[in-house]
């Protein structure tokens, strides 16, 4: 009977042992399947932080974009005569500059490099084109009075033509 109690023994003791494995096992296989699912989750809850950056990113570049569209646009049309007062169209460009450096500095600039870049060129572009107008109106002046001259003489001219002493 001892042979009996020892087999009895040991197949208890290889039981507990194939149990105990078995449970360990499991475990591990559980806690792996657990943290590929936490992580899972850690990466969508990122991606979706990121999506959401990205969107507000593009929104405020649309805003920028038609911001910038808008300063172009009345850019084009100062001192071209479309407006009435070109001194009000040049006080509401500089409000325009102002806030789109504002929304430029707000953000991070990493994100809008070629907004900066442009603003930082903008005030040179805005001297530039003050000087070309400048120089555009004193063409025109010259021309005017080119023309008058022109008239002038012309006038002088027929009025010699047709003095009687002179024939």
């Amino acid at each position: 009977m001892s042979l009996k109690n020892e087999n009895i023994n040991k197949i208890y003791l290889h039981s507990v042992y194939f149990v105990a494995n078995f449970i360990l096992l499991m475990l591990v296989c559980f806690l792996g399947v657990y943290f590929f699912f936490e992580s899972s989750d850690r990466q969508y809850k990122q991606v979706e932080r990121d999506i959401l950056l990205y969107k507000n990113v593009l929104n405020q570049q649309y805003v920028l974009k038609n911001k910038v569209d808008t300063l172009y646009y009345h850019m084009r049309l100062l001192n071209t005569g479309k407006v009435g007062n070109d001194h009000f169209l040049e006080q509401y460009i500089s409000k325009e500059i102002e806030e789109i450096k504002n929304l430029v500095n707000k953000e991070n600039s990493d994100n809008f490099n070629c907004y900066a870049m442009l603003l930082t060129q903008l005030d040179s572009i805005l001297m530039l084109k003050t000087q070309l107008i400048q120089i555009s109106n004193k063409e025109n002046l010259a021309l005017k009075d080119l023309n008058e001259c022109m008239y002038r003489f012309k006038n002088v001219y027929t009025e010699l033509m047709e003095d009687p002493n002179r024939k």
